[in-house]
């Protein structure tokens, strides 16, 4: 070890996140801090639950054809069970929105300005999507 009159002696090494730190000498502290990123704006699984009740009751609450809602609540309902379970199924959860977002699409392909609706369920989408993670490939392609 190189003369060094502190005392501490540090190195970093390896792959690791936040990387190897070793400390050597006496009396000397060490505190390791981390960084929560744009992590922190991942919703947690309660919420997206929550998110998918209320994207859910502002189709079923919309001024639109029955037939054409209740598609689209079938999907939705879909995901909102696999959300709710312990080791959900991000894929299939995934799938069944991008099911919801291409029925909402249609939907306002075909009624007039004032009713559509998926333009009212695409902020609530986008955050299940962050917390969906790599699942929410293609999802994420219908949302944009």
């Amino acid at each position: 070890m190189p003369s060094n009159p502190g005392g501490i002696f540090q190195s970093n090494s390896g792959s690791m996140a936040g990387g190897m730190q070793a400390a050597v000498g006496n009396h000397n502290k060490q505190a390791m801090s981390t960084e929560v990123s744009s992590i922190s704006n991942v919703p947690t699984q309660a919420e997206v639950i929550d998110l998918l009740l209320q994207i859910e009751q502002i189709i079923r609450n919309a001024d639109l054809p029955e037939a054409a809602k209740g598609k689209a609540t079938k999907y939705i309902e879909a995901a909102k069970v696999e959300a709710e379970e312990a080791d959900p199924d991000k894929q299939l959860i995934s799938k069944n929105l991008e099911r919801v977002t291409k029925s909402l699409e249609e939907i306002d392909k075909t009624v007039d300005t004032s009713k559509r609706i998926f333009g009212k369920v695409i902020p609530s989408l986008i955050k299940v999507a962050s917390w969906l993670g790599t699942a929410a490939g293609s999802l994420l392609s219908t949302l944009s």
